[in-house]
């Protein structure tokens, strides 16, 4: 699947992006089926790419994993609980 997520830094702060997972749950599970992580830094105002594998042209960091359609749902979860998610857990 050609899918890609994107993450921007709205903050002052450069950000470890090993703090935070991207926690996919397909078809309306409500347990993670995958968590990816993240890897690198992102600078005050730049984004992250996380990418299909066939998108890798396109990104900073590619994964094998799906991702997610229909009734699946993304998560991202920092240190602190739950930043965003796409979708209903």
């Amino acid at each position: 699947m050609n899918k890609a997520i994107e993450f921007f830094n709205g903050t002052d702060r450069t950000i470890g992006l090993s703090s935070y997972t991207p926690e996919v749950y397909f078809n309306g599970t409500t347990t993670a089926n995958v968590d990816i992580t993240l890897t690198g830094s992102l600078e005050p105002g730049q984004t992250h790419v996380l990418a299909a594998t066939s998108l890798a042209a396109f990104a900073q960091q590619t994964t094998g994993v799906g991702f997610w359609n229909g009734d699946d749902a993304l998560v991202l979860r920092g240190a602190n609980g739950v930043v965003d998610s796409f979708g209903q857990v």
